[in-house]
Parts: structure tokens; sequence; C-alpha cells
């Protein structure tokens, strides 16, 4: 079994951060910087604002605990794994294996997040298809 501690090329370390939706210390930062205007007692005074923040607040809180549960889960994956080896348990590494797909689910969640970022993507969409003109293949729509 190959070690898997070797760093990444893709590790916060290797590459400036950019703003994007992965890019987890800017969220939370936010996320606190938000939490303490909430905080604030004067912030009331204008609803609207306030609206606006709490919705900013829950948006972030739900990233960064995503973040954090996907993150968790392929350390311990990886620790397990190194346990495994150093250890020649084959059990631990069945285990680990059998735990996979729950730790692809939570990363394929992140993914699916990422590509759906924009202002009106968490919003419903209406579509209505009609044949236009054609044979009995547009009849089939």
């Amino acid at each position: 079994m190959a070690s898997l501690s070797a760093p990444s090329p893709t590790s916060r370390s290797a590459c400036a951060p950019y703003g994007g939706f992965f890019d987890y210390d800017l969220k939370k930062e936010r996320l606190e910087e938000v939490s303490r205007e909430l905080e604030d007692p004067a912030i009331w005074q204008k609803p609207e604002k306030a609206q606006e923040l709490g919705k900013e607040r829950a948006k972030l809180a739900t990233e960064t605990s995503q973040m954090d549960s996907a993150t968790r889960a392929v350390i311990d994956s990886v620790e397990l794994l190194e346990l495994a080896e150093a250890e020649g348990d084959e059990a631990i590494a069945i285990e680990v294996e059998r735990d996979l797909p729950k730790v692809e689910a939570e990363v394929r969640k992140l993914e699916l997040r990422r590509m759906f970022r924009g202002e009106m993507d968490p919003r419903n969409a209406y579509l209505d298809i009609q044949a236009g003109a054609g044979g009995t293949e547009a009849q089939d729509w």
C-alpha cells in the first residue's frame, strides 16, 4: 500500500486563494464578521440589512460545515489507511473501503454546490417543452 501522506499538488498551500467556492479561509472569516455584525443591536434598526446578513450567515455556515465534514471524512480515511498500513491490518483497510461511498458522496455534494453557486441557482425553475413543427418524433414530446 502506498503512503498517502505526501503533500497534494492541489493543497491550500500549493496555490494562492482566488475567492472561489472552496476558499474556506475567506468564508470562515466572513462568517465571523457577519455574526459579529448581527450581534450588534443597532443592525435591527435596518431590518432589510439584518435579513440580508442573516441569509448570508446561514449560507456561509452551511458551506463551511459541509467543507469541514468532507475534509474531516477524507482526513480520517487517510489516517485509518496509514494506521492499517503500519499495523498490517487488512480489516481496517476494508472498513475504510466500505465507508468510501459516504466520503465520495460528501465530496460530490461540494462539487455540485461549486457548479451551481450563482445568485439564481438556489431558486426553482420551470421548464415548458412544446412540440413544434415536425413529424411523428415531434409528437412524442
